[in-house]
């Protein structure tokens, strides 16, 4: 607190105002009893205080994987708080939340900052609004802002010059939201915490932007044993497992961190602990509970850009699976060599009309070697099989009776699980990258046999590529045996012929 009875007022005021984590001391926050006490930095907020004041001055990205509970959002409304009290400019700060009850959760802690400080700092700025989403300083004009990812109107029409956005994984239509949040930001400063969703999020699409030294962040993750909270002791000894002992010996944990641990776990399960409180990457980011296929199926997979060259003589398999080409779904062309089953070729768009989409197919038939193809039937398929007709394209899947492929209840099933047998036996060990963020999200639910994990998910690829695979199963390769058996076959035959010839003579 302030000692207005020193002599020295405005130097320690002005010091206030220089350190961060000094003015913080003048800031209050209601702990978990209720009470309302000072705020005090902790081990993991005094981290994210040296990642803010070491990254570069001219533009600030902050990235951050966290467990729950560690005191991130506060640390981040804390800052948000100080730069705008501090700053002699009308800047505009927006703190954006995941669900409305969050966003008025961060504004009650903003009003709260305000209403518990100094009342003569609050005197020499004064509040020319303040309402439940809007905090504007009287003679700065600086601005806070607070709102709900998703709600109606977005960022569209505004403009900040700071913008924090917490838990970004679980917001809705995050891409979306991102391309008209970045241009309001004007080259700012962006902030952005959360606990991890699902493989791929928005989240962690980022954090593998930041490992690969795109996009500019500085990036933070904190493990769920940094925290000093995360601990309990016991009158007991306490008794490890194996996995626990296991755990204590990888990551360096104490048997009270491990029995915390224990007791969370039997109150959320396993797969949820790993999620919310990871130590890993992997841990944020493993296959969730109701996953259609598992690490065993997936983890030997690389992602690599794939146009491998067509080999003379060679025979290959295409499936596609056909979309309106309205600028949503992909239409998709997989190519995988039929006598392996690896994916040597991926094509994709989300414009081409069904009819358009003939053509290429053509084109990438005939440069596979005249790879024969299978287009499902369904919906927009049919305005591709009539173009291909058209076309006079005939090198096309059919069934025993004549039917082109119909994707059904009964079918569907089939289909995948010819693909999941391939994956199992790591015949596919080279993928593009979207489908295998598509068969990462692929999972059970209820009595639908997969759905993608999220909104946003689509599954074209893993169609495409689940098609391919069982146009591979129609086309007859003699394998190198069989093709020894069947020339020897001939040599014995040519040479009985030629004895019996001799013995008429």
């Amino acid at each position: 607190m302030l000692d207005h009875d020193s002599e020295n007022l405005i130097d320690d005021i002005i010091s206030y105002l220089q350190d961060p984590e000094k003015f913080f001391s003048l800031l209050s926050i209601v702990d978990k009893n209720g009470a309302i006490v000072p705020l005090v930095l902790n081990q993991e907020q005094k981290v994210l205080l040296r990642m803010w004041k070491e990254s570069p001055e001219s533009r600030k990205r902050l990235l951050v994987l966290k467990p729950r509970q560690i005191g991130s959002s506060t640390f981040f409304t804390a800052l948000l708080f100080y730069i705008w009290y501090t700053s002699p400019d009308p800047i505009k700060i927006c703190s954006m939340a995941h669900t409305s009850e969050t966003s008025k959760n961060f504004m009650a802690m903003f009003r709260g900052y305000w209403e518990n400080l100094d009342p003569m700092l609050k005197d020499a700025r004064g509040l020319s609004v303040s309402n439940t989403t809007t905090m504007t300083l009287s003679d700065t004009g600086a601005t806070l802002l607070i709102k709900t990812a998703g709600a109606k109107g977005g960022t569209r029409s505004f403009s900040f010059n700071i913008l924090h956005m917490s838990e970004l994984a679980f917001y809705p239509q995050v891409e979306e939201l991102m391309a008209t949040a970045i241009p309001a930001l004007n080259d700012g400063d962006l902030f952005i915490e959360s606990t991890p969703n699902h493989w791929q999020d928005g989240l962690h699409t980022r954090i593998l932007q930041a490992e690969q030294g795109l996009g500019d962040w500085t990036y933070q993750f904190f493990k769920w044993s940094e925290h000093s909270e995360y601990t309990r002791s016991s009158a007991q000894p306490i008794i490890l497992t194996d996995y626990e002992q296991t755990l204590a010996d990888i990551y360096d944990l104490t048997p009270e961190q491990l029995l915390w641990r224990r007791e969370k776990v039997v109150e959320i399960g396993e797969y949820k602990f790993r999620r919310d409180y990871p130590l890993e990457l992997t841990d944020a980011y493993s296959l969730g509970e109701n996953t259609w296929l598992t690490d065993a199926e997936l983890g030997h997979l690389i992602s690599t850009t794939l146009d491998v060259q067509p080999v003379k003589g060679e025979q290959y398999s295409v499936g596609v699976d056909v979309a309106l080409g309205v600028g949503k779904d992909y239409s998709v062309i997989f190519v995988v060599n039929a006598k392996s089953g690896a994916p040597v070729h991926v094509w994709e768009s989300n414009s081409i009309s069904p009819t358009d989409l003939a053509a290429h197919i053509v084109s990438i038939s005939s440069r596979y070697n005249n790879a024969k193809v299978l287009v499902e039937v369904n919906n927009h398929g049919l305005a591709t099989l009539n173009e291909l007709d058209h076309l006079g394209y005939r090198n096309l899947w059919k069934s025993e009776t004549g039917d082109h492929f119909m994707t059904t209840a009964k079918s569907k099933p089939l289909l995948l699980e010819n693909l999941r047998r391939n994956l199992s036996k790591q015949t596919i060990k080279h993928l593009d990258d979207r489908t295998i963020t598509q068969l990462r999200a692929l999972q059970v639910k209820g009595n639908q046999i997969i759905l993608p994990t999220s909104k946003q998910g689509h599954s074209d690829s893993v169609m495409a590529l689940a098609m391919s695979l069982w146009c591979r199963d129609s086309i007859h390769i003699a394998s190198p045996k069989s093709q020894i058996n069947f020339f020897d076959e001939i040599a014995k035959r040519s040479a009985a012929r030629a004895n019996n010839q001799h013995s008429r003579y």
